[in-house]
């Protein structure tokens, strides 16, 4: 699945009576060698408990950042748990990475989760994840973290 293939794959969920979108969109990038087998993996479970899938396939570095938007329509705002992973061949786990997020109403809002090199075997305590600076951190994501999407996903620097 393409770059664009993905980004057009929404997770949705739906809010009744919301004039504004209310809209997380989710992207992924990695600082480690693509070479054909590398999938970005999104798995986002809501409230409810039911998790949704999206997979990319990156075959060049150009298919990065991968991203997903989930568009919320109904229920609770949060918490939401959003699970990246990088996978090879065979479905093998490389590096993954946690955030816990809740939707603001009425705004579309870019949550950035970099799959790190330096990542790679660390182990962090229930409730962490390994951040952008190789070490753990809270899983939770503070409102200040997610940035107003603009249309176009960054790349690592």
């Amino acid at each position: 699945m393409s770059r664009a293939a993905l980004a057009s794959a929404l997770l949705a969920w739906l809010v009744l009576g919301c004039a504004d979108p209310t809209e997380v969109v989710v992207v992924v990038d990695t600082d480690l060698p693509v070479p054909p087998d590398l999938n970005i993996v999104v798995v986002a479970t809501g409230p409810d408990g039911t998790p949704h899938e999206s997979i990319a396939p990156i075959h060049a570095p150009e298919d990065l950042p991968a991203y997903v938007g989930l568009i919320h329509e109904d229920g609770a705002l949060g918490p939401f748990l959003v699970r990246a992973e990088a996978r090879r061949t065979g479905d093998r786990l490389v590096v993954r990475r946690d955030a816990v997020f809740t939707f603001e109403d009425g705004a579309v809002l870019m949550l950035t989760m970099h799959l790190l090199a330096a990542c790679r075997g660390v182990r962090c305590a229930a409730f962490e994840t390994c951040g952008d600076d190789g070490m753990c951190r809270s899983v939770l994501v503070s409102p200040s973290e997610l940035r107003e999407w603009r249309g176009s996903p960054p790349g690592i620097d």
